[in-house]
């Protein structure tokens, strides 16, 4: 499946991949990490974390305006910063979690271009 998949993110994809489902508690921790995504600090042995002081200042700017657009939507309005962050710190941490496992596995991965 794994080739597979591969080979159709190369053709443009054909749409039969599986897709999660993604619960509707969960946007706003998914909306706060595609904010941070290009936020990660790097080192020779590659992605070491978030850098925290950017994604906050992002944060501080862009939750009050999410919080405005969905006023009736509980799982915007339970958030505060500190809920958020930790959310992002979550996913943080499973990303770098599988990106350990995926180089143990392949710690020499051909480029997929």
């Amino acid at each position: 499946m794994q080739d597979y998949c591969r080979s159709c993110r190369k053709a443009g994809g054909c749409g039969a991949c599986p897709q999660p489902t993604l619960l509707p508690e969960n946007v706003p921790a998914l909306t706060a990490y595609r904010l941070c995504d290009s936020q990660w600090r790097t080192s020779l042995t590659g992605a070491t974390g978030l850098d925290y002081t950017a994604c906050i200042a992002a944060l501080q700017l862009y939750l009050p305006r999410w919080q405005a657009e969905a006023p009736n939507d509980p799982h915007w309005q339970r958030h505060t910063l500190t809920t958020l962050l930790d959310d992002l710190r979550t996913i943080e941490d499973a990303l770098l979690t599988a990106w350990d496992e995926k180089a143990q596995v392949d710690p020499n991965p051909q480029e997929e271009r």
